[in-house]
């Protein structure tokens, strides 16, 4: 009566959660209780199975199968039990811990409410994310926790099976003893019907068993995937608030005096012997650390004999007969194990830090240190030494003097002050929960972000003074990247900001490292196409070189020097091709992109703090009914992403769906150009249509927009449009195509691109002529290759008169057929077109399959047909004419000398 009156007086929500919690007590207690029961039933029947098992020694082998077949349920029965109570545990403590994380969600939510993002709640917070459980780990346990439901499910189908089998008890005895004698079988009975009226029970707890702990364990799945939930929401919660809390207060007199404490604190030499003396007792008692250990001292031993080995790698480079990509391979793998051991003392050293028995605070503290720094020691060890002297980058990669010199010294440089300034940095943070109140940590994160904005500026000077790559094109955003970006972190660690700082600049280097390794990727792969083209070159030589000695041809000189060329270094016989090039710069910003994605995922919930700043507001729809809602600094920076997507998109796209269509689908060329920019337009389309979206541009407040761009292309843009529907008219009806050889107007080329107000046609000249899109449309237009490529070639000859005939066109015919870019379908034709004025004129018509033979065909054919008429005395007439002199009056002829005779010219009439 008196806990009732209590509960009346407390408020509703309150009764309901203290009913609840009296009612999950109890159920505890009523699980525990029946687990307990369960477990000793178990027992009690594990015993008796043994028992059976004793008795039914020197029996009837049916009877000890039998016997058998109940120990080894009973058994199974009694670990099913033992499961299940540690299932019920579990689940147990992951209901405490939803409980746990949920308080603290629901606490910090309100104290953020009441204080704002204060210094002292930062800290809270910060402690409270170091708390949450592993997300990765929760997710492998749900899986787990399926996989074994799963099984639950499939046994619990095998009991049901094994008791409708032995539910008629005398059945299941006379079909085991039918092929036995009746005397002996009468023997046997009776054991084996109590054995499985035994079993037929066993089966039964069994199945009851079972089905309570498929239930636990699906219960203890979904709490598992509850508090998964739980830790994802908080844990996004957290990131989206620390990022912009201060987690250090501005600096002053008080924290610059306690930096000397601070030193003399970190470099104590009583917490650095317990840290020596904790490895040395790790050394004597773990055979993995002394393995590792050895493993490591191996490496360093056989480093020289290494050494001589990547560099004998390099020897055969840029020779196509003996280069191999194998040798490429097998540098890569010598460089690692040179950059590996003293990275992996690091780690290793680490690892048995953490995991000593008598590890104290700051042990811990340098054990997170060491496996924090030795992944970025390993990157620069590899990074180091591919830029060895004869190394990969020199070597492989043909990387010219001085830059892969330039590179390891800064490498090195960086090795010496940048890792001993992040391992203190991490020391400090993780030894004194306090730390980020003083001094210190700040002096080494400036350094540390200083160091590194320093190397990253002598790399890019470097990069940008030899022209490589797009260093010249992007470095301003490269400068941004790796110089300004530290800088900046360094002036938030400075004022305070010491956890965004730290966090960011963590993501930031692993950036920086990330797209060194897709330099290197990039470079390993195109050594890769560079050696399969160059082996495809090689090959088609040799067939050629195989086919003359065949055929008994004298091979010419270029062939003749060519296997002495391929001993000699330095021969690049091929460059990497155009597709190549384009789907690999493709795959490379799809990797990137993913890689950024991973890095950076773990910051992108602190942008939601942008939702905060309202710019304007916007009316959209929402079930029907128009509702206000705001476009937020975040809005713009989506839009931004929108913009940069996009134009990434246009420019990557086309080009990988052209290689895809190249080599997948049989389309023409002009095919695939349309393909492709048709593709361009819609994803122009689609980010425009995302952008205006996002930024709340919708359809009412455009109309005046398009109103007023309607009343412009009445008075002036009719052109502009005019184009652009005849660009689309083009790629559509496509009536020319890119390739293809044209005449518009008096002028000849060949379309080389299609744009959206005009095409560009090359002329023979090498001329480009822009042409609008709505001539090709309005205006006439003679197209060389719109439906064959197949044209037509005319070459006249005049014969004098008195000459063969028929052998002069026997000759023609003969020269045309000689000509291997000839058809022979459609056959040439001569014809005696006229008798003209000087000539005998005759006409060759052939055709050849494409016009950029066309030239080149009538050239030859001109040269065949003069040499075959020399040869026949045949000869090419030239125009001949009558002179009449009128007689009528006395003609004066004078005769004249050369002037150096001295003679004067003298009249006769």
């Amino acid at each position: 009566p008196q806990c009732g009156q209590h509960l009346r007086r407390l408020p509703q929500r309150d009764q309901v959660a203290h009913t609840v919690e009296r009612v999950s007590a109890r159920v505890t207690i009523l699980s525990e209780l029946s687990t307990q029961k369960g477990s000793a039933e178990a027992e009690q029947a594990e015993a008796d199975a043994e028992a059976a098992v004793s008795d039914a020694a020197g029996k009837h082998q049916l009877i000890q199968e039998l016997a058998e077949d109940n120990a080894g349920l009973t058994r199974e029965t009694s670990a099913l039990a033992t499961e299940l109570s540690e299932i019920n545990e579990r689940g147990g403590a992951t209901a405490k811990e939803i409980k746990r994380i949920e308080d603290n969600f629901r606490s910090a939510r309100e104290k953020l409410e009441v204080a704002g993002l204060s210094e002292v709640l930062g800290e809270v917070l910060r402690h409270q994310r170091q708390t949450l459980p592993d997300q990765r780990k929760l997710g492998k346990r749900v899986s787990q926790l399926e996989k074994t439901g799963a099984q639950a499910a499939l046994r619990q189908i095998q009991y049901t099976d094994k008791y409708k089998k032995l539910r008629k008890v005398y059945d299941y005895v006379n079909e085991q003893t039918v092929d036995l004698d009746p005397a002996e079988a009468a023997r046997v009975s009776p054991d084996l019907y109590e054995l499985a009226s035994a079993r037929l029970l066993l089966l039964e707890k069994a199945t009851d068993l079972n089905k309570s702990y498929t239930r636990s364990l699906a219960e203890y799945a979904a709490g598992t995937r509850k508090l998964l939930k739980e830790t994802a929401d908080f844990d996004s919660f957290l990131a989206e608030k620390l990022l912009w809390i201060r987690s250090a207060p501005a600096p002053n007199l008080e924290i610059l005096q306690a930096i000397p404490g601070q030193v003399a604190k970190l470099l104590s030499p009583v917490r650095w012997y317990d840290v020596f003396l904790t490895l040395a007792v790790q050394v004597t008692h773990s055979p993995v650390f002394m393995f590792l250990l050895g493993l490591a001292g191996v490496l360093l031993w056989k480093s020289q004999h290494m050494l001589v080995l990547l560099r004998d790698t390099g020897k055969q480079m840029g020779k196509p007969s003996l280069d191999k990509f194998s040798f490429t391979f097998k540098a890569l793998g010598l460089t690692l194990l040179l950059a590996v051991p003293l990275p992996l003392l690091l780690a290793v050293s680490g690892w048995e830090l953490v995991a000593a028995a008598e590890a104290t605070e700051f042990t811990r503290a340098v054990s997170s240190a060491l496996l924090k720094v030795a992944p970025t020691f390993l990157y620069l060890q590899f990074f180091s030494t591919l830029c060895i002297q004869g190394g990969v980058a020199e070597k492989h990669f043909t990387w010219h003097d001085p830059i892969p010199k330039r590179l390891r010294r800064g490498f090195r440089r960086l090795m010496v002050v940048f890792l001993p300034t992040v391992f203190f940095l991490v020391v400090l943070v993780n030894d004194d929960k306090q730390v980020l109140l003083a001094g210190l940590e700040r002096i080494l994160m400036v350094v540390a972000l200083g160091v590194l904005a320093l190397f990253f500026q002598r790399v890019l000077k470097m990069l940008i003074r030899h022209s490589i790559g797009s260093t010249v094109r992007l470095r301003y955003l490269w400068l941004a990247l790796t110089v300004v970006v530290p800088l900046m972190l360094a002036v938030l660690a400075v004022v305070g900001y010491m956890y965004t700082a730290g966090v960011l600049a963590s993501s930031l280097v692993q950036t920086l490292w990330f797209v060194f390794g897709l330099v290197i990727l990039h470079q390993v792969v195109v050594r890769w196409l560079l050696l399969v083209q160059r082996r495809l070159a090689l090959q088609a030589v040799r067939e050629r070189m195989r086919a003359a000695r065949e055929e008994k041809v004298e091979v010419d000189s270029e062939m003749e020097g060519l296997p002495d060329q391929l001993d000699e270094p330095e021969i690049d016989l091929v460059a990497m091709s155009d597709e190549s090039r384009k789907l690999l710069n493709t795959l490379l910003v799809i990797i990137g992109v993913i890689g950024l994605w991973h890095i950076w995922s773990d910051i992108l919930p602190a942008l939601n703090i942008l939702n905060a700043v309202t710019l304007w507001h916007q009316t959209v729809m929402v079930a029907g009914e128009e509702t206000i809602a705001p476009v937020t600094l975040a809005n713009i920076g989506v839009a931004i992403l929108i913009v940069v997507v996009t134009v990434v998109a246009m420019k990557r796209l086309p080009a990988l769906l052209e290689i895809i269509l190249l080599q997948r689908v049989s389309m023409a060329p002009g095919a695939r150009y349309t393909a492709t920019t048709l593709t361009t337009y819609v994803i122009v389309g689609i980010g425009l249509v995302s952008f205006f979206r996002v930024i709340g541009a919708d359809w009412s407040k455009l109309q005046w927009l398009f109103a007023a761009l309607s009343v412009g292309i009445g008075f002036g843009l009719q052109e502009i449009v005019a184009n652009f529907i005849s660009g689309l008219i083009i790629l559509f009806e496509r009536p020319i195509r890119v390739g293809d050889v044209v005449t518009i107007g008096t002028t000849d080329g060949v379309v080389t691109r299609i744009q959206i107000r005009a095409t560009t046609i090359r002329t023979w000249d090498r001329q480009e002529l822009l042409v609008p899109n709505k001539e090709f449309i309005t205006g006439r237009l003679l197209n060389w290759s719109l439906s064959d490529q197949v044209t037509r070639i005319k070459v006249p000859v005049g014969v004098a008169y008195g000459s063969d005939v028929q052998l002069a066109m026997s000759l023609m015919d003969e020269a045309a057929r000689e000509n291997e870019n000839v058809l022979v379908e459609p056959s040439p034709s001569i014809v005696f077109e006229a008798f003209g004025d000087n000539s005998l004129n005759l006409v060759l018509r052939c055709f050849v399959g494409t016009q950029n033979i066309r030239m080149t065909t009538i050239t030859q054919l001109h040269e065949a047909i003069n040499s075959k008429f020399n040869t026949a005395d045949i000869s090419i007439s030239f125009p001949q004419r009558d002179v009449h002199i009128d007689a009528a009056q006395p003609l004066e002829v004078r005769i004249s000398r050369d002037k150096g005779t001295g003679n004067d010219t003298s009249p006769v009439s």
